[in-house]
């Protein structure tokens, strides 16, 4: 009998060190899982943001040296003045996409993402940014896309 109860109790012991060794193996799991989803937003945030940076620095560049400028409209058939006027809306409209991203990926603080709403609406109503719009939208991600149809226009 004490044999039995020894075994019945060595058994208890037992199938509770393995559930708590199972329920510690899935904590440690859900935790990595969790550190490497807020990695992989992290990454992604700091590499399009190193995007919009790059772009900024190429119009800042063009906007800057008038004769380049000049040869890229006169290259492209346009007037230096529609040249300057898609710079501009592409440099602004790539600012509220870096800002919409900073939102989605949660680096950018909760309390200004709805001022930054109002004036996303408020610049998008601009003739140069509108009109820029509807000529490059299609080369931003869908989900930026759905963003400014659903919340923005």
């Amino acid at each position: 009998m004490l044999e039995t109860t020894f075994i019945a109790i060595f058994t208890a012991i037992y199938t509770i060190g393995t559930f708590l060794l199972w329920w510690t193996t899935k904590k440690s799991v859900e935790l990595t899982r969790y550190e490497l989803q807020q990695l992989r937003d992290q990454l992604q945030s700091e590499t399009f943001q190193e995007i919009i940076r790059s772009h900024r620095d190429v119009y800042s560049f063009l906007l800057s040296h008038e004769k380049l400028s000049l040869e890229l409209a006169k290259g492209a058939g346009i007037k230096i003045d529609d040249f300057y006027r898609q710079i501009v809306g592409t440099f602004l409209i790539n600012h509220a996409s870096l800002l919409f991203h900073l939102n989605k990926y949660k680096t950018m603080d909760p309390d200004q993402w709805e001022n930054t709403i109002v004036d996303m609406k408020e610049m998008f109503q601009w003739p140069i940014v509108r009109k820029r719009w509807d000529q490059v939208s299609h080369l931003h991600p869908k989900v930026f896309q759905k963003f400014i149809k659903d919340n923005i226009l």
